[in-house]
């Protein structure tokens, strides 16, 4: 029984290492004007003061606006890549008891990435840049 549940701790390892693979680390980058304006958020309240920060004058510039809009479509495309993934991976079936355990095990392992790249991305979107 020992050696059955290493080999499955070690299979489980391996599945692991692949489902990570294949799930996308988000990482949404802020324009550097809203970057460097968030750093200087006020700590009480969490807002940004837009004349304060030097934005307001760039709310009319459209090359800004621009280039925030492009930042903000890229995050989607990113998120949408994680988001996705639940119903387009295709999860082996096991056609003998040995091979059924390793197809469970590989599924449980892809849904346990999943679920720490979703929680990776909240962190993403909590943060005062984005």
């Amino acid at each position: 029984l020992e050696d059955r549940l290493r080999e499955l701790d070690v299979a489980l390892g391996q599945c692991r290492r692949t489902v990570l693979g294949r799930i996308p680390h988000v990482c949404l980058r802020a324009h550097p004007a809203i970057l460097a304006a968030s750093a200087r958020l006020d700590p009480h309240s969490g807002k940004m003061d837009l004349d304060a920060a030097g934005l307001s004058e760039r709310l009319d510039d459209d090359a800004f606006l621009n280039e925030v809009q492009s930042a903000v479509n890229h995050w989607i495309m990113q998120i949408r890549k994680v988001t996705v993934l639940p119903g387009t991976t295709p999860f082996p079936s096991g056609d003998s008891a040995e091979t059924e355990s390793h197809a469970d095990l590989e599924e449980v392992s892809f849904w346990m990435g999943l679920e720490e790249a979703l929680k990776n991305i909240r962190l993403e979107l909590a943060k005062p840049p984005v």
